[in-house]
């Protein structure tokens, strides 16, 4: 009987164990890396490079098959002769993805809003530094196509709107961009 008691109990916890990527009690981690170098030129001897740093890391929990909750950190770094911007971000993020056991795409949407400190910094003739900080909301759109059971490549489109106010200034920022990242689905 307690042998008998003991299979029904380890039966019923291997049915309750997530059984796909998206399923409900998924971990999944993500993080995503970019990098850019442009350069400008005006006249004909004047140029300066812009060098832009993207690292994204993300992590999710799965409160019912397919619906994500989770956290962001976004941290942005841009460096242009002499003078330099770096933005984080961090908050909550809300996603759903499209798809069951035996989807091998999941397409996907996500929400996020976070709270952002920016710096920028000149260092010239006159050398100065300012921090400003600041709401931000994005959404993304993108699909993660499985490359394992629990390793998917994620590749998304992003729309990100930053505000920020400091004394009697505010701006903002609109941002539109493609992410690339690898995601990790732990079950």
């Amino acid at each position: 009987m307690l042998l008998t008691l003991a299979a029904l109990l380890f039966a019923s916890h291997l049915a309750a164990q997530p059984k796909f990527a998206t399923d409900q009690g998924v971990l999944m981690l993500n993080g995503s890396l970019g990098f850019s170098s442009a350069t400008q030129s005006s006249g004909s001897s004047n140029s300066s490079a812009l060098t832009t740093i993207v690292i994204a890391p993300q992590v999710s929990y799965f409160i019912m098959p397919n619906l994500a909750v989770g956290g962001l950190v976004n941290f942005l770094g841009q460096s242009q002769s002499g003078s330099s911007f770096s933005q984080l971000g961090i908050g909550p993020t809300i996603a759903y993805y499209f798809g069951d056991q035996s989807t091998t795409l999941y397409p996907f949407v996500q929400g996020a809003v976070f709270y952002n400190s920016i710096t920028s910094s000149y260092s010239g003739y006159y050398s100065s530094s300012t921090t400003i900080g600041g709401v931000g909301f994005e959404v993304d759109a993108g699909i993660t196509p499985m490359l394992a059971r629990n390793i998917g490549l994620t590749l998304a489109a992003f729309f990100r709107l930053s505000n920020y106010s400091q004394n009697i200034t505010s701006s903002s920022i609109n941002t539109f961009g493609l992410r690339v990242g690898i995601t990790g689905f732990l079950f």
